[in-house]
């Protein structure tokens, strides 16, 4: 793997955790629930394995089928998804998706990394680095959504546990 793509792979990974930490343990209904407009679990959870198919595709130009596409259809907007698939396949979904990129960052070279973006991110490396490192910003964005949804639907915040990893602990600061 090119050196410059290993902290985003590690992102990835560590992504991948985090959002199946915040689907954990949540019931279907609360993961649909929606109040005031913002996005609910099962959202976030469809819009960011549409995203990693996109980076898949775009950026590594080794795409794979998309489960979601069908739940999305042809606007990605929330208020025109009808029906939603379960948690299950999400999570399984999510898991593949990030499966699948690691495998794309071990394909890919630094003509291609260092090659122009293909879409306006907004971010000032004007490369297919550039673009994937803000795909990858994106990631946590909604993840940081998704633990705040969590906690207002009762459940304990997301964890930081590291699934096949050393648990991981808060040191305080001094």
């Amino acid at each position: 793997m090119e050196p410059g793509l290993e902290p985003l792979h590690a992102m990835i990974r560590l992504n991948t955790d985090l959002l199946l930490n915040c689907l954990d343990g949540v019931s279907e209904e609360d993961a649909r629930h929606r109040e005031r407009g913002v996005n609910s679990l099962s959202y976030i959870a469809l819009h960011l394995i549409d995203t990693r198919h996109f980076l898949a595709a775009d950026s590594c130009g080794n795409p794979l089928e998309n489960p979601v596409t069908e739940a999305l259809g042809e606007n990605i907007k929330i208020e025109d998804i009808s029906r939603y698939p379960g948690l299950d396949d999400l999570r399984k979904w999510w898991t593949a998706a990030g499966d699948h990129l690691g495998h794309c960052f071990e394909e890919m070279d630094s003509a291609r990394l260092l090659s122009p973006k293909t879409q306006p991110f907004p971010i000032e490396h004007d490369s297919v680095l550039g673009g994937m490192a803000f795909l990858i910003h994106h990631e946590a964005y909604h993840i940081g959504q998704a633990g705040i949804l969590r906690r207002q639907l009762g459940y304990d915040a997301m964890s930081y546990e590291r699934r096949g990893q050393p648990r991981f602990s808060h040191h305080k600061l001094t």
